[in-house]
């Protein structure tokens, strides 16, 4: 998991990869005097990672920290913005990153299909049919 931390309200930004971003942070944050936020994280492993150090390799301070220029910045919310994840009540994690797309999810054996376009992502599981609404984060059951 590739994740974008960062350190205090303006400062550095760092890009990493970890197996569990949230005992990641809370290691880190042991050892940190400002708060650490969690920007954005998605699926992604080392060479992903060292694909962003690359790219922004212009803005790093030390290691894998870089300055929070207004570019990074957009980067990360625009990115962010693009990705949603749908958290299934096994457990399992689900990214989805693109703008529109068709997916075959199995939910407690049932294969369905999901359409996401922009704002709502639509699962037909016949009778019924749930949309995960993207401003509140949360499914409604429409059957």
């Amino acid at each position: 998991m590739i994740y974008f931390v960062q350190c205090g309200k303006n400062g550095p930004v760092k890009i990493g990869c970890t197996g569990n971003v949230e005992d990641r942070i809370t290691q880190m944050q042991t050892s940190c005097p400002y708060e650490l936020k969690l920007l954005w994280k998605i699926n992604g492993g080392k060479e992903d990672e060292a694909e962003l150090h690359e790219q922004w390799k212009h803005e790093r301070i030390r290691g894998e920290w870089f300055r929070p220029s207004r570019q990074l910045l957009e980067y990360i919310e625009t990115e962010a913005s693009n990705n949603w994840e749908i958290k299934l009540s096994t457990g399992q994690i689900i990214d989805i990153y693109e703008t529109k797309i068709t997916l075959r999810i199995n939910l407690g054996g049932w294969w369905v299909e999901a359409e996401r376009d922009n704002e709502t992502l639509v699962i037909d599981a016949a009778p019924s049919y749930k949309i995960i609404n993207r401003r509140e984060q949360r499914l409604v059951d429409n059957g």
